[in-house]
């Protein structure tokens, strides 16, 4: 590899990098919880909302609202968001 093709390609890689390290968030949601929570599929729809779905085990937290499983029956319980 010749010295101009070498250093045309440190260019672009640093362009790259810098870029990537820019990028900022237009929204964060926190989603969290004391046992177990996973979360099985995100969807948008025609509009630009989001969906969440998935399962959690005891209780899972959005933002400031707590989820509390319900049934006693399993160990499991579903919750579908949407932001």
């Amino acid at each position: 590899m010749n010295f101009h093709k070498k250093v045309l390609l440190i260019i672009v890689f640093l362009l790259f990098f810098l870029s990537s390290i820019s990028q900022t968030h237009f929204w964060v949601k926190e989603v969290y919880s004391d046992s177990t929570a996973l979360l099985k599929d995100i969807c948008v729809d025609s509009l630009g909302n989001s969906y969440a779905t998935g399962i959690f085990k005891d209780s899972l937290i959005i933002e400031n609202k707590t989820l509390l499983r319900k049934s006693t029956a399993c160990n499991n319980d579903i919750f579908i968001a949407k932001f």
